[in-house]
């Protein structure tokens, strides 16, 4: 599941990128590899035990949805 890992990848640039100038490009490859982790899944089944690569998708892709709501909130000042 390399596409999850990317997605994990950008999403810790995400949080970790401190003057907030690439957040959100790392946001948009978070969500991209994540479809794509999605994806694969879909298509080779389910992979490892039941807290395995689904889990940890749903995990994320709530990480990242809450962040777009606090941030299309911020916008709405």
């Amino acid at each position: 599941m390399h596409a999850l890992e990317v997605a994990k990848s950008a999403w810790n640039g995400f949080v970790s990128d401190t003057d907030k100038t690439k957040g959100p490009g790392y946001l948009r490859f978070t969500v991209w590899y994540l479809a794509v982790a999605r994806r694969v899944l879909h298509i080779l089944g389910p992979e490892g035990d039941s807290e395995g690569p689904l889990k940890e998708i749903e995990t994320l892709q709530g990480l990242v949805k809450q962040e777009i709501s606090v941030s299309e909130s911020q916008l709405s000042y």
